[in-house]
């Protein structure tokens, strides 16, 4: 095409009616003078004509259940291999967060103590807390 107006997408739109008015009415005055453009789209017309002419291929009733068991089979499928994925995330945030939780939590330590009386400290402690009430160890927790 030796044309200046060389803007195949632009005809192509005018063939299948996506421009606007202002569009279409500027392609049609194109048209009119260029006989290039012109043979472009009788081309595309020709081509949409040979297209819409072709029959559509009929499945039969054997060929449709078939397609649709297959299809069927397929979803379920699908669906199960992402249940299986997301039940394997599922356990493994679980085990990761029951592993959060059962780590060893950090002992406070008063910064006047000295790191040799540390084990002494942390067994008064825990005996302390194993002769005091649930109440009074939640205080003592959340109070750290």
């Amino acid at each position: 095409m030796m044309c200046e107006f060389n803007d195949h997408l632009k005809l192509e739109s005018y063939h299948d009616r996506q421009l606007d008015a202002a569009g279409r009415d500027a392609v049609e005055r194109h048209l009119a003078g260029c006989g290039d453009c012109a043979a472009e789209l009788a081309e595309l017309q020709n081509i949409s004509q040979m297209f819409a002419e072709i029959p559509t291929p009929r499945l039969s009733q054997i060929a449709l259940y078939r397609l649709h068991s297959n299809l069927d089979l397929l979803t379920d499928r699908g669906l199960l291999r992402l249940a299986r994925v997301m039940t394997g995330l599922a356990a493994s945030v679980l085990l990761l967060g029951s592993l959060w939780l059962m780590r060893p939590h950090p002992v406070a330590v008063p910064a006047n103590t000295s790191l040799a009386l540390l084990p002494l400290q942390v067994e008064e402690q825990s005996l302390a807390s194993a002769d005091s009430s649930p109440s009074d160890w939640m205080v003592s927790e959340l109070s750290n």
